[in-house]
């Protein structure tokens, strides 16, 4: 038997149940993507996925508030009936007991529309009876799918929106990128398409929008950033290399005209047997064609079309590196022999006052020795393997 105790805790539950179910939906309310598609002015033109997604809840949803006004009204009559006397009579507690689990509920006639009536089909449905226990199961289905999808959906605005916005920067700064590297941007290209579909279906279908930043629009970007910067370290690294080629291709000009000079010099003031043995300086001709060579490669990377610039300065470094090697040992070799010839000069005079502290300087050998050694040294070309054992003799002398 059904107790006093029992329909008030009944009644007590469906406040509470009805209080939090009010909360709920007024907070779902707040949320943007809920005025979109379920507010009054409700402003998403739905397409695509969403639309198949969303309709059939919108529809369902429309009669959510009218429910709930409905299980409202019945609570409400069910109060007024079971405070109608202070100790209602078994009756009173039967009948507000069936009021709140029974089939209490008149659910309103809908409109069939003609496309989805047969022949004998009436032009709307008839009248269904429902318990509040129900129709608040049902309103709860009704809730937990339009929640679902509200939020499916502003995720995707909260998600995409912004980050189209910071993509589309990145990908104007990769054009940038891709025409200072002289490269084609075939996967922005395909980005910019991607991005301006999903911009324009972000407020029509934005669950598809969303499957297609994810499986699409994001990937096809980092597509771009990748080859592009990897591109921009190879650009980066080739003008750095013409930047050193250039600083060889000086300090081969520089090196290569100072053994000219060592060995214009060595020839006039020095000669040695097996002269013709010694490294000469390269012809100029050498050091124009890798200067010509280096030209054309640096207008190569001018007009953008630096990839085959890789190769070549590998190639040119190569050759220019065993030109100057060439020029710095034929500068080596020959200012030797020129800075011989002076340091055996101060030598001689080193020894001579030496031989004048010992009071030998005036021996007739010594004398000779002098005269002979000098003789040589300050004739041009002075021949070194005599004038050598000419100084060796008079330093022997001095022991």
């Amino acid at each position: 038997m059904t107790t006093l105790a029992d329909i008030d805790g009944e009644l007590t539950r469906y406040d509470n149940v009805l209080a939090n179910a009010l909360t709920n939906l007024l907070e779902l309310k707040d949320i943007l993507a809920y005025s979109a598609i379920f507010g009054d002015k409700a402003w998403l033109k739905l397409e695509g996925m969403t639309k198949q997604r969303a309709e059939p809840i919108i529809n369902d949803f429309k009669d959510l508030w009218q429910h709930f006004s409905l299980i409202q009204k019945k609570v409400d009559e069910a109060k007024t009936l079971r405070n109608r006397d202070k100790r209602p009579a078994q009756a009173t507690i039967d009948a507000v007991w069936q009021m709140l689990k029974g089939p209490s509920i008149d659910l309103p006639t809908q409109t069939v529309p003609l496309q989805k009536r047969g022949l004998l089909t009436g032009s709307s449905t008839a009248a269904n009876k429902i318990s509040p226990e129900d129709l608040l199961h049902a309103m709860v289905n009704s809730f937990d799918q339009a929640k679902a999808i509200v939020f499916e959906i502003q995720g995707v605005w909260d998600k995409v929106e912004p980050t189209l916005e910071e993509l589309g920067k990145e990908a104007t700064a990769l054009h940038a990128l891709a025409k200072e590297v002289g490269a084609e941007a075939t996967e922005l290209a395909q980005f910019d398409a991607l991005r301006a579909a999903c911009e324009k279906k972000i407020h029509t279908d934005p669950l598809s929008a969303g499957t297609t930043f994810d499986a699409q629009l994001k990937p096809s970007i980092d597509t771009a950033r990748q080859r592009l910067t990897g591109l921009k370290e190879r650009f980066v690294e080739v003008k750095r290399d013409l930047e050193h080629a250039q600083d060889t291709m000086r300090l081969l000009r520089d090196t290569s005209r100072k053994a000219k000079e060592a060995y214009t010099e060595r020839c006039d003031k020095v000669s040695v047997p097996d002269a013709d043995k010694l490294p000469k300086p390269i012809d100029d001709s050498v050091v124009d064609d890798l200067g010509t060579w280096l030209d054309q490669l640096n207008a190569k990377m001018a007009a953008l079309d630096w990839m085959p610039v890789r190769m070549g300065i590998a190639n040119w470094s190569k050759q220019a590196l065993i030109r100057l090697q060439s020029c710095q040992q034929a500068y080596m070799d020959n200012i030797a022999l020129v800075n011989e010839r002076r340091d055996l000069r101060a030598a001689l005079d080193a020894f001579r006052a030496k031989a004048q502290d010992l009071g030998k300087v005036e021996r007739p050998e010594l004398v000779d020795l002098v005269r002979r050694a000098k003789a040589l040294l300050y004739t041009r070309p002075t021949p070194m393997v005599e004038a050598r054992k000419l100084v060796d003799q008079y330093a022997e002398s001095l022991r």
